[in-house]
């Protein structure tokens, strides 16, 4: 219904910018991908260099276009190159085109800048494992268990952690 009210006011003003933020957001929180794809895309239109959005779209847009969202996520990093999840997405997208040298150098670096968070750490360890870093990525896991337990970041930081070699 919310999302309706977003709609409707769209209608008349299609320019706000704020407005349609929401509405893309909305959209991304339900899981609506393919619609909150296409709000991104109109929110793009009227702020090009809205670094949130970017980085939103790039990870939106990796099934569909490998090579046009790692063009947003690199957008994304040149006008925010400090900022943990935009180095994560283009870090990810990377490694998922081919490019794991690259792509492992941004995971870590977006690792370092936000150690807190569990969703790239977890990400990291997974770029650990792949380089077969098997102790490294240990250590990762067993802090994100530490530091979120009963989080949904835990349970798939322990399900890896079972799976790694001895």
């Amino acid at each position: 219904e919310a999302l309706q009210v977003l709609q409707d006011w769209l209608e008349d003003h299609p320019q706000d910018f704020q407005v349609q933020l929401e509405l893309a957001n909305g959209y991304l929180a339900l899981e609506r991908e393919a619609e909150a794809r296409a709000a991104y895309s109109r929110v793009i239109k009227l702020y090009p260099n809205h670094v949130p959005t970017l980085n939103n779209l790039a990870w939106l847009t990796r099934d569909q276009d490998l090579k046009q969202a790692i063009a947003y996520a690199e957008r994304a990093y040149e006008l925010a190159p400090g900022e943990a999840k935009v180095a994560d997405t283009l870090g990810t997208l990377l490694i998922k085109q081919g490019n794991s040298r690259r792509g492992y150098e941004m995971v870590q670096k977006a690792a370092k800048l936000s150690p807190g968070d569990p969703e790239i750490q977890l990400h990291y360890a997974r770029t650990l494992v792949e380089q077969k870093k098997f102790a490294d990525a240990r250590t990762v896991l067993n802090a994100v268990v530490a530091n979120h337990s009963a989080s949904e970041f835990s349970r798939e930081a322990e399900t890896l952690l079972q799976s790694l070699p001895q």
